[in-house]
């Protein structure tokens, strides 16, 4: 028996919102990396090879008669799946403020019955150093956001009635559990004492 060559299908979202993700990256990374000669850093923090932007549906779940559906197969993900979280950060005012940028990519999900669009998502961060012993910061999380907008697709069962693969509830009944992607904006003040 002859055997397959291993083949990786790398599939990207060609729609326009993909297009702009993508330049916006683009220009993030020339920007921020040309100007890291000048003791302002670019830093990646985390990255991977799964959605992370919000939860997702796993597909099995108990109808109203005890009885236990798998629907796994409708929720697997039909797109490369990648995110990636990094700042950019700058020293000012005699490096007393140390000013961030934050931000998060995620290439989004695509499956039969469940699809989120990538997203681009930003925050600030500053610490201010008052004297050698006192160390202000605050920050503001998520922000900004470009895209990462979520829509999801009924089942049907033999009787053509709409139902929700993730819950199992009747579609019309299902609006509530729906997942959303509106991560709140965070705010902090923190004071530190430094020894």
């Amino acid at each position: 028996m002859k055997q397959q060559p291993l083949r990786y299908h790398f599939k990207i979202q060609k729609n326009w919102r993909w297009k702009i993700y993508f330049s916006v990256i683009q220009f993030i990374l020339i920007f921020f990396w040309s100007s890291a000669g000048y003791s302002d850093n670019f830093i990646v923090t985390d990255a991977g090879t799964e959605y992370q932007a919000t939860s997702k549906w796993s597909g099995i779940f108990t109808a109203s008669n005890k009885t236990v559906y798998d629907t796994s197969h409708l929720y697997e993900a039909e797109n490369t799946q990648f995110f990636f979280k990094a700042y950019y950060k700058t020293f000012l005012y005699n490096d007393r403020i140390l000013f961030r940028i934050p931000f998060t990519y995620d290439n989004g999900y695509e499956s039969a019955l469940f699809s989120a669009d990538p997203s681009l998502s930003f925050g600030v961060d500053l610490n201010y150093r008052l004297n050698s012993a006192l160390l202000v910061s605050t920050s503001i999380l998520d922000f900004a956001r470009i895209g990462g907008s979520i829509s999801e697709k009924p089942c049907r069962d033999s009787f053509s009635r709409q139902f929700h693969c993730g819950t199992g509830l009747a579609w019309t009944d299902s609006k509530d559990s729906h997942i959303t992607n509106t991560a709140p904006t965070q705010f902090k003040l923190q004071m530190s004492l430094l020894f």
